[in-house]
């Protein structure tokens, strides 16, 4: 499914980061339900992910990344940068909206697991050329 001319999902490895939902966007619902849990109001959680997500698209986030062992990593396309900012911002509210913070955690480990599954399935199945992902069947 596309939206935007972007697929919603990543499907294969070389579309984390250019897609609307991937591997962290998991990671950021769960950063999310941390800053809801810690009360921060819905500037402050909509300001850090804002603020997180410039510094990752910038020179020093390519460095981070780079330092941190990824060689790969060439930034985000708008609709990731987007879904990630909603995702931290919305998860942020799940006690003020009385969501359940049980479902919320569900719905991050769902995410997780879909991620390390396809991380698994990726790095046993492939290998990595020249930033592209070869599969081996």
């Amino acid at each position: 499914m596309y939206v935007l001319g972007y697929p919603l999902f990543a499907t294969h490895p070389e579309q984390v980061d250019k897609v609307f939902f991937d591997n962290w966007s998991g990671i950021h619902a769960a950063s999310g339900i941390v800053m809801g849990l810690l009360d921060l109001r819905l500037e402050q959680a909509a300001f850090l992910a804002t603020g997180w997500e410039l510094i990752e698209n910038s020179p020093v986030g390519l460095f981070i990344w780079l330092f941190v062992g990824d060689q790969f990593y060439s930034g985000d396309t708008l609709p990731n940068i987007c879904t990630d900012i909603l995702l931290v911002t919305m998860f942020s509210r799940t006690k003020k909206i009385s969501v359940s913070a049980l479902a919320s955690s569900f719905f991050v480990c769902v995410l997780f697991i879909t991620s390390l599954i396809l991380s698994i399935y990726v790095s046993t199945n492939s290998i990595k050329t020249n930033g592209a992902y070869v599969f081996l069947n």
